[in-house]
């Protein structure tokens, strides 16, 4: 019997009704940006224990609560939301680290809560936070789950 395997294509609109279902949900609701260390390799399948592990410990650094924009369409046709800017800057040098990328996590509301990593970014140049002052300013671009979306490193 023949058989025939057809991809499916999203509309622009169906992608931007999703992505906007996904941003007003729980999971992205909350959600937090960390930065993990260079010597992390992380793939699709670490998860947020693994993440935590590699989890930057300048002094100075904490996680970030995220804020997104309202959705565009990206000059490339996709439906994308941006975080506001991430700003991290080391207090001193005492604990320097090479930050190799983020990653956003969200914390369910089970109890004990849950620590579930959602995605991360590997930055194409590790970052020196070595010193007092030293800084990393993220802005993520969330996309799609099928998409990869997009990280804005600035240090």
């Amino acid at each position: 019997m023949p058989q025939q395997v057809a991809n499916g294509v999203e509309t622009t609109e169906g992608a931007a009704l999703m992505l906007g279902e996904l941003l007003a949900g729980a999971a992205w609701d909350g959600a937090k940006m960390h930065l993990f260390q260079s010597s992390f390799a992380p793939t699709p399948a670490s998860n947020a224990a693994a993440f935590a592990e590699a989890e930057a410990d300048f002094t100075g650094y904490a996680p970030a609560a995220l804020t997104y924009s309202g959705q565009g369409i990206d000059a490339s046709g996709t439906p994308t939301a941006i975080t506001d800017r991430v700003f991290f800057q080391a207090t001193d040098g005492v604990t320097p680290n090479t930050i190799g990328g983020c990653w956003i996590e969200y914390d369910s509301m089970a109890t004990p809560p849950v620590d579930t990593s959602l995605e991360y970014y590997i930055f194409p140049t590790p970052v020196p936070m070595v010193s007092a002052g030293a800084f990393c300013g993220v802005v993520v671009g969330v996309q799609l789950p099928q998409s990869d979306g997009y990280a804005i490193v600035d240090y």
